[in-house]
């Protein structure tokens, strides 16, 4: 954001006399919290003054003050408190070096405020006026007032013209029941609404933040023992009683505002929705909440009935937001079954599709996350396609105008199967994270220290869960639902409280182990010199290749691992599983197939399964009780039989085009070719589903190969296959491949697979044509349109049978 400083000449004009670059909160090195800006200039002698923000992209501006003082003058909003506006909670974002232990107030002599001096003397206000008879000294009287922030609804700030009024107070419960009753409740009391609602959702943090409430005062002495009044001036900057002492207060006021949060918004909540018999899904508070209240996340979530973390497809290789972790640890340790998550949100550029998601939807699943919320199915209101999108840019379109929408189903029963399996049994960490009684708590990257070696998985825990709903057996530390853990690693941190200290102790005299965040070995030599082996590691294929995540869960006699290559090569992996005595089986969630794994051996407590996988490609391998036979030697037969190429496939092929976006009815294609290569402008600006028709001819004599396989070489971007007029499903992920072994017939076949694109294309081809010309509609922005190139779209090939000995289906 530009900043100017202007000056009235003599002239009567404004003139910029000097201009500088401020930074968005919490940009730049460390995402520091904000500060008051000091910027100096030459001294200006003007009848007016004026300062211009220019922000970018016309994104509002709020200021809460600006003074100009001459270079000597101290600014009335500095203070001697570190970090002051995130300490006190009136400005975010957070920083944990805020809240560090060397981060104490340091004020010259005499600038300390006993707390013994201050008096209230609001008894002696009348009609805004104060009637005191002041002692003798020198007093500084503060006036101290709350009111709204000015902050509206986050629709009302994103979308414009879609929302009103302000939001809702989240520390009084009654507000909320009001806001309950005059929204939420009506939807549920509608009689054409009856037992068609099994509950609601409540989205990310977007609301800034709240510092006060009607009852704060009375709330804050219930629940820290003790009263506001000599404290207020350490809200406004000063220091009370000394550093530590002032340190202490600004904790427990941001411990309040969390606590208020926590139970008189989302508590209340929950307990509302089951009072009318539904659920309570939440993403308390969200991705990014450091920009907002002063939270402890674990705790909101543990007030829902389903926590919830949010992920974006913004970049399809990773997941920064820590409140996935957050969603699966209060998931495990409050003993909510289900962790749920925002899904794929992202800017709709119109060029996504199954496969593109698909490793990103594999690492929420291996951060515990067992079901998607997807963002976002826009409601489609007429037939005009691809249709509006939410405001204009947001979501992918999960919904009925989606050019992939008949093959859908390929994706869903995917998450299906992923999600159901994720469910079972009990999550195995062998980390548990303390992330403190600091407020705001959550799970920083910088906290997580030391961070967990490859091959062992973790939970966060709060102060509530360790104090509330954790115990020592066996050496273990075991949530009430069974999860238990090798070992509780603590912060570096200055504040924990007598009760924390005593939990800790009893957990140390149970045999529980308890790690500091600076220990004098890396975690991974103190985790070998206990014995306690990776849960999961593998070795060959190259991060080119096969780079693979886990999760791991236990159920009843059954190990259930889900592996997800994010790698974009196909390669082999030696898999190290910490199980013994237990024979594996495949599981395929994309063909819901299940096999046995015959090779594999046992090694020091350990199961080592070969693996191969394809880009992108995920499996389950299950781990069940055998006979020893099956547990104690090497089988001849691979796990994945080599394949190799019987029969190609190639043009021509016949390929219809539905005319109603503009393709030809029917042309025959030499060769297998991009769309967008196409001369014709029905082709190279298609989008939709197009048919390729081939007839082949198959020997009389049956091969010999145990199976055969239509590979589809590369697919833009889903396909759907029917051979003989059999439905063998659809193809959206890698190997691109479908079994037909059991359909293929001697003599003549027939082929016919189905190929759908994305939108992109044809919204591209659309813009060169008059508005009465164009085929599509969409409320989209330009930006959804990117850099104005195609995409590559059709059925690329080769196209080929395959042959693979070896193998054979095994429920």
């Amino acid at each position: 954001m530009q900043v100017e400083v202007q000056a009235e000449n003599d002239a009567g004009n404004m003139v910029v006399c000097h201009q500088f670059s401020m930074a968005a909160p919490g940009a730049g090195e460390g995402k520091a919290p904000v500060e008051p800006r000091r910027e100096a200039f030459d001294p200006v002698k003007a009848k007016r003054l004026r300062i211009v923000f220019k922000p970018k992209n016309s994104v509002p501006v709020h200021v809460a003050e600006a003074e100009l003082l001459n270079r000597v003058e101290t600014a009335a909003s500095e203070s001697f408190i570190p970090f002051f506006r995130a300490q006190s909670a009136t400005r975010p974002p957070f920083s944990p070096a805020a809240f560090d232990k060397s981060a104490l107030a340091h004020p010259p002599p005499g600038w300390t405020v006993p707390g013994d001096k201050v008096i209230d003397l609001t008894a002696k206000v009348r009609d805004g006026r104060l009637d005191w008879d002041v002692p003798t000294g020198k007093w500084t009287i503060l006036r101290f007032g709350y009111t709204l922030t000015g902050i509206r609804i986050v629709p009302e700030m994103y979308v414009p013209h879609m929302g009103e009024g302000f939001e809702v107070d989240r520390f009084d419960r009654r507000a909320l029941e009001r806001h309950f009753n005059a929204h939420i409740a009506k939807f549920l009391d509608d009689p054409a609404l009856k037992g068609a609602i099994c509950g609601f959702e409540e989205d990310s943090w977007e609301a800034h933040w709240q510092t006060w409430s009607e009852g704060f005062p009375g709330e804050f002495r219930a629940r820290r023992g003790y009263g506001l009044a000599r404290w207020l001036p350490a809200l406004t900057g000063e220091v009370v009683d000394g550093p530590d002492a002032t340190r202490l207060f600004l904790h427990d006021f941001r411990r309040t505002i969390s606590d208020l949060i926590a139970d008189n918004f989302y508590g209340a909540y929950r307990e509302l929705a089951r009072s009318r018999g539904v659920q309570f899904h939440a993403e308390a508070a969200g991705p990014r909440v450091e920009q907002f209240a002063p939270t402890d996340p674990l705790r909101f979530k543990g007030r829902t009935d389903v926590p919830m973390g949010e992920f974006h497809s913004f970049v399809t290789d990773k997941i920064i937001q820590p409140d996935l972790k957050e969603a699966a640890s209060a998931a495990h340790l409050y003993g909510q079954n289900i962790a749920a998550a925002e899904a794929f949100t992202g800017l709709d550029d119109f060029r996504k599709d199954p496969f593109a998601i698909k490793a990103l939807g594999d690492r929420a699943f291996c951060l515990g996350i067992n079901h998607f919320y997807l963002h976002v199915d826009t409601h489609q209101p007429d037939d005009r396609t691809p249709g509006p999108i939410m405001s204009t840019l947001w979501g992918i379109g999960f919904n009925r105008h989606q050019t992939w929408w008949p093959m859908a189903h390929g994706l869903f029963d995917y998450f299906a199967r992923c999600q159901y399996l994720l469910r079972q049994g009990n999550f195995v960490g062998d980390l548990l994270y303390y992330y403190g009684e600091n407020t705001p708590a959550f799970a920083w990257p910088e906290t997580l220290q030391p961070p967990p070696p490859h091959g062992y998985d973790y939970d966060w825990c709060n102060e509530e869960l360790l104090l509330t709903r954790l115990a020592v057996k066996d050496g273990r530390i075991v949530a009430s639902n069974g999860t238990s853990y090798r070992a509780l690693i603590l912060p570096d941190e200055a504040i924990t409280s007598p009760e924390v200290r005593r939990k800790l102790d009893e957990f140390e005299q149970a045999g529980a182990w308890i790690l500091g965040p600076h220990a004098e070995q890396p975690l991974a030599g103190l985790l070998a010199a206990r014995k306690i082996a990776p849960d999961f590691t593998f070795t060959g294929g190259g991060l080119d290749k096969v780079d693979l995540l886990f999760i791991h869960r236990i159920a009843g006699d059954a190990d259930i691992y889900f592996l997800s290559n994010q790698g974009g090569g196909t390669g082999e992996a030696n898999c190290s599983f910490r199980v013994a005595g237990k024979h594996p089986k495949l599981w395929d969630p994309v063909t819901g197939t299940m096999r046995a794994l015959p090779q594999f051996r046992a090694e020091e407590g350990r199961t080592i399964v070969p693996l191969r996988f394809a880009p992108k490609q995920s499996y389950f391998v299950v781990f069940r009780p055998g006979p020893a036979s099956a547990v104690t030697g090497v089988a001849k037969m691979p796990n994945f039989p080599p394949q190799k190429t019987i029969r190609d496939l190639p043009g021509p092929w016949e390929v219809s085009f539905d005319p109603k976006w503009g393709g030809p009815e029917k042309v025959v294609f030499d060769t297998l070719t991009d769309w967008t290569r196409r001369p014709e402008s029905g082709i190279s600006f298609y989008s939709g589903i197009a048919v390729y028709r081939k007839i082949f001819d198959w020997p009389d004599a049956k091969h010999d190969a145990a199976r055969l396989f239509l590979d589809l070489g590369k697919v833009r971007s889903v396909a759907e296959v029917r051979l003989n007029g059999r439905d063998l499903g659809v193809v959206w992920c890698a190997p691109w491949q479908v079994e037909v072994t059991d359909v293929i017939q001697s003599g003549a076949n027939h082929l016919e697979i189905r190929i759908a694109n994305t939108w992109i294309n044809r919204l591209l081809g659309d813009q060169g044509l008059p508005e009465s010309e164009r085929l599509t509609w969409t409320n989209a922005s330009a930006k959804c349109l990117g850099n104005g190139k195609p995409v590559v779209s059709g059925l690329l090939g080769p196209v080929t049978l395959r042959a693979e000995n070896g193998t054979s289906s095994d429920p």
